[in-house]
């Protein structure tokens, strides 16, 4: 069942920038919260508290909740299947990169599937719902949440499985975003993007440059490339301080 044909987009929209931007400055406090907890400096709890586990959540789910909105309107841009692909395909890419960076440090936690690799596959998977009618999107949603919450499989214990989320007990990693239950994260931002490319109201703010918010912006439009350096450079800072302050 398809939606109706939208209007396309014939602007970008700075605020959504902004607020991809703000979801990295989150991103980039937690990782270097955990970067002080890692090598001493602090007692933060980042790995045992609540409340940092909360917060992670948070920003997984901002990020993906804002890239299916973005890949709708991406399409409504008027950006051809290819060039969608070739996105998805740089972001498995930096996914890839991670998981042998993260290897080499933490060869015992190292990221099989994170933000990143959830990415890649939740918008490979999306192409084909980015035009149908938003009750299918939903019930694909209800059904990855009813299938994280009832069904799991202990052979689905390995990494080669448990990005799926079907595991009873994943591998440990410093960073999981399986398919089951996030995907159904993705998918709610289909619909909402859809509701911004019908309604004007809703398009208008949204298009107006933040000049408060420009380092955001900024941020926003180079997301890939400021997560793929962002916690190298405060990791390796750490590092060296670590060493230089060592007896």
């Amino acid at each position: 069942m398809q939606s109706q044909p939208l209007p396309p987009l014939t602007q970008r929209l700075p605020m959504l920038d902004a607020a991809r931007g703000l979801a990295l400055v989150a991103m980039i406090i937690f990782h270097g919260s955990w970067n002080l907890d890692n090598f001493g400096f602090t007692d933060l709890g980042v790995v045992t508290k609540p409340g940092w586990a909360w917060f992670a959540k948070g920003i997984a789910g901002s990020f993906l909740m804002l890239s299916g909105l973005s890949l709708v309107l991406a399409d409504a841009a008027g950006h051809s299947n290819q060039q969608k692909l070739q996105r998805i395909g740089k972001i498995a890419a930096a996914a890839a990169l991670v998981s042998i960076g993260t290897y080499i440090v933490f060869p015992r936690s190292f990221v099989y599937f994170g933000i990143l690799h959830h990415l890649a596959l939740a918008s490979l998977l999306a192409l084909p719902l980015l035009r149908t009618h938003w009750s299918i999107n939903m019930a694909i949603a209800m059904l990855v949440v009813g299938l994280d919450m009832f069904v799991s499989f202990q052979f689905a214990d390995t990494r080669w499985l448990a990005w799926t989320g079907l595991a009873t007990t994943p591998p440990f990693t410093n960073d999981y975003v399986p398919l089951m239950p996030w995907f159904a994260v993705f998918l709610c931002g289909i619909p909402l993007g859809r509701q911004i490319l019908k309604r004007k109201w809703i398009q208008a703010p949204l298009a107006k440059q933040p000049s408060l918010a420009k380092p955001l912006v900024f941020m926003g439009r180079h997301s890939l490339i400021i997560y793929l350096l962002h916690q190298p450079i405060l990791f390796g800072a750490a590092y060296g301080v670590y060493q230089l302050i060592q007896p």
